[in-house]
């Protein structure tokens, strides 16, 4: 298991809040929740971890359940704004703060706003990113509607989730993250995160909450530096909403990302996001890094991922993927390897010796065909480009990628490269012929591969 910060509790009005804190650096940053949120099952979402991890390499991070919903009391009534604002005071009380940049996302930046508005002293910079403004009227954010901006009805995408919550219909990941739309992976997290983190009858109380809550007295009170962003395409909060704060905060550093999510940590450009967020906190905007390293690469697929999901259904398919990556780390980890990620019926995976390689290939598709799940994988090996954020880049990862395209099912492929560097082993090899691989520019040499123990 990979870094999770130790979960805390705060005592607010006689209700424990939870919170994490991890981090380096001078400066500290208090992150307030939208909707909902769950401090501690977040971690489980990749997506989510390289973005708390990437963070917490340039700064201190303070992060919270609401009260009534994640790990959070609940409450027999829906909390109020002030409620919101003395339950974050409370968690930096609890941390000795007596100040601190905040930042708040979706429901959280009207918390923020409220909080650097009325408490002035106890925040250094305020940042919100598509916020939601309640009791700021329509007609005052009507003049910041754009042509081409996305239709946002009211509350009418929370009332769909609500409806939907916690079931194999969830609608979070239609919503909130559209990016992640048909990644088995994202939305089966999606409706595990839904049911642990809050009850329906929880997540009403939790609408009501804030829909009922009222900043627009506060929105002008704001003293401190302010960083407003907004992805363009989001869905949930519109853009306008960011647009009319730009208008009151004409100091602000404003950024609108060509984004279709609401939660953009699920976005192919979480790092340019971050990055701005991170340059507003720390002054300092953080240099792409990269390590070039050998490896041998392995790419697998599910034969026939659409078709076996649609005839197991939501809960079974997310069971079988479980099995799935479960067998693979025991796999990998016994022949030196390491899972960089999952791809929704697949894996990307990385090895430092060829024919171990070769033979987890082997040993995985034997050990899921047990189980009823036919695989596919492609091999090839040279320099990668290890990410900051632990993922892997370059023309050898396409490479691998397009062999495993190419593949028979149940065939484990080779390239030639990888033919060649295990000449004298006790891997056979059987040409398929030259392919043309989409993105090489050049015929490859396709091998399938057989182990002789």
């Amino acid at each position: 298991m990979g870094f999770r910060p130790e979960v805390r509790y705060a005592r607010s009005d006689g209700f424990n809040i939870a919170y994490t804190r991890w981090g380096e650096g001078e400066n500290v940053v208090v992150y307030t929740p939208p909707w909902v949120s769950n401090v501690d099952l977040f971690w489980d979402l990749e997506e989510y971890a390289r973005v708390g991890r990437y963070a917490g390499r340039y700064h201190q991070v303070i992060t919270c359940d609401k009260r009534g919903v994640g790990l959070s009391d609940r409450s027999n009534t829906p909390p109020t704004l002030d409620d919101r604002v003395a339950d974050t005071l409370a968690v930096m009380d609890a941390e000795g703060l007596a100040s601190a940049t905040v930042v708040g996302m979706s429901e959280g930046g009207a918390i923020a706003i409220a909080l650097a508005a009325r408490h002035p002293e106890r925040v250094d910079r305020l940042a919100v990113v598509g916020s939601a403004l309640p009791g700021v009227p329509f007609s005052d954010l009507a003049p910041h509607v754009r042509p081409g901006d996305p239709r946002v009805d009211g509350v009418a995408p929370l009332r769909d989730v609500l409806e939907h919550w916690g079931t194999p219909r969830s609608r979070g990941v239609h919503h909130f993250m559209p990016s992640g739309r048909g990644d088995a992976r994202i939305e089966q997290f999606m409706q595990r995160f839904e049911r642990h983190s809050a009850s329906p009858g929880s997540l009403a109380a939790q609408l009501a909450s804030a829909v009922s809550a009222d900043v627009s007295g506060d929105v002008d009170r704001v003293r401190c530096p302010t960083f407003i962003g907004h992805c363009s395409g989001d869905g949930v909060i519109p853009v306008a909403t960011s647009r009319y704060l730009a208008s009151r905060w004409p100091e602000a550093i404003v950024r609108l990302w060509d984004d279709p999510n609401h939660l953009w940590y699920v976005s192919p450009k979480w790092r340019d996001i971050q990055g701005d967020l991170i340059e507003f906190i720390d002054g300092v905007r953080p240099a792409r890094e990269r390590t070039s390293t050998f490896g041998v690469i392995l790419f697998t697929d599910i034969v026939d991922s659409t078709k076996r999901t649609r005839e197991l259904g939501d809960a079974a398919w997310a069971r079988l993927l479980r099995a799935h990556d479960a067998a693979a780390d025991r796999i990998l980890g016994r022949h030196g390897g390491r899972r960089v990620k999952s791809t929704g019926d697949g894996m990307l995976a990385i090895f430092t010796d060829p024919e171990q390689a070769v033979r987890a290939g082997h040993r995985l598709r034997d050990e899921l065909a047990g189980i009823g799940v036919e695989i596919r994988g492609g091999l090839h090996a040279g320099q990668v480009e290890l990410q900051d954020d632990g993922d892997l880049t370059g023309i050898a990862v396409n490479i691998a990628a397009r062999v495993e395209s190419v593949a028979p099912r149940g065939a484990i492929c080779t390239s030639a490269t990888l033919h060649d560097l295990l000449l004298g082993s006790r891997v056979a090899f059987e040409s398929l012929g030259e392919r043309d691989l989409k993105g090489v520019g050049h015929p490859v040499e396709v091998f399938v591969t057989r182990v002789d123990d």
